[in-house]
């Protein structure tokens, strides 16, 4: 095969990757989220999900990095991309933070981590936001691909919208600086219609920034309603179909029904994908996820 058409297949290849999804959400590729998985969790994972798919390790106050760090190598070695949430407040120095990304990146060949500011109010360290981490000397020295940062459908419960606007920009202007790819991961939500309005103010901003959406995996009423309280998001009772359906059925279904009828081409400006929170269990999120995309991608080739 002559040079020429080789280069033109792999641009072909490349372009057809990135680009906008046109169907619905569940083509893309999609993400979970585990908050201090077993072993026998993450052996459960392979038979469930696509090979290579994000599995995004959580950085709660009470769970230990090399806890983390154990759970990113099984992730690995079952055949899935770990990608490490890095807490910043969580850190007590730039060595520990350093320490960290050396041995993640040199053992378990890591290449994407997600960034907040972390569930602490008084950092441990020198890093008090997530800017300040994303800015440090160990993190621009480590060998990363992509930086994922959290959006917020619904506002944030302690920090203005304006606000949130110039920390969005600070964040994504120091990560492509330091030329890695940023992509943005949203809290869950409850109602697809806030998410659309969020979206379209987020499209203004930055019209081809890959989104994943944050949707809760499959879980009961109380455990539903326990996490909404304990991070600020609302159930959406002003549509009491829509609450019954969610809460009885368990699963994000009429979420993501609401979300593939109401996208737009401006929505679809750049990549979207699912993103799903393991709170009803990691296993039975991955089950779920796993046939809803299988089902959607049997019903758009049909």
């Amino acid at each position: 095969m002559p040079v020429t058409e080789i280069r033109s297949r792999t641009i072909d290849e490349v372009q057809s990757a990135c680009a906008p999804l046109r169907g619905p959400l569940w083509l893309a590729p999609w993400s979970l989220e585990a908050t201090a998985p077993t072993a026998a969790d993450i052996a459960a994972l392979a038979p469930l999900v696509p090979p290579g798919t994000d599995v995004l390790l959580s950085a709660l106050p009470r769970i230990p990095h090399d806890e983390q760090i154990a759970a990113a190598r099984l992730v690995r070695a079952a055949g899935l991309e770990p990608v490490l949430h890095l807490s910043a407040r969580k850190f007590a120095s730039e060595a520990e933070l350093g320490h960290l990304l050396e041995t993640a990146c040199r053992d378990i060949g890591l290449r994407k981590v997600l960034v907040i500011a972390g569930d602490i109010d008084a950092a441990r360290g020198p890093f008090a936001s997530s800017l300040d981490l994303i800015e440090s000397a160990p993190f621009r020295a480590a060998p990363l691909q992509s930086v994922g940062i959290g959006g917020y459908p619904e506002g944030h419960p302690f920090v203005a919208d304006a606000d949130l606007e110039r920390s969005l920009r600070s964040r994504l202007d120091a990560i492509r600086d330091a030329g890695r790819a940023p992509f943005l991961v949203s809290q869950f939500c409850f109602d697809a219609e806030r998410i659309l309005r969020w979206l379209d103010g987020l499209r203004r901003l930055e019209p081809a920034l890959p989104v994943r959406i944050g949707l809760a995996g499959p879980a009961s009423a109380a455990t539903l309603m326990k996490v909404a309280l304990r991070c600020w998001v609302d159930l959406p009772m002003r549509h009491a179909r829509t609450a019954t359906r969610l809460l009885s059925s368990g699963t994000p279904d009429p979420i993501v029904a609401g979300l593939d009828a109401g996208l737009r081409p401006h929505h679809r400006s750049g990549p979207l994908q699912i993103h799903v929170y393991g709170f009803g269990g990691l296993v039975k999120a991955a089950a779920w996820a796993g046939e809803a995309a299988r089902t959607a991608r049997a019903g758009w080739t049909a």
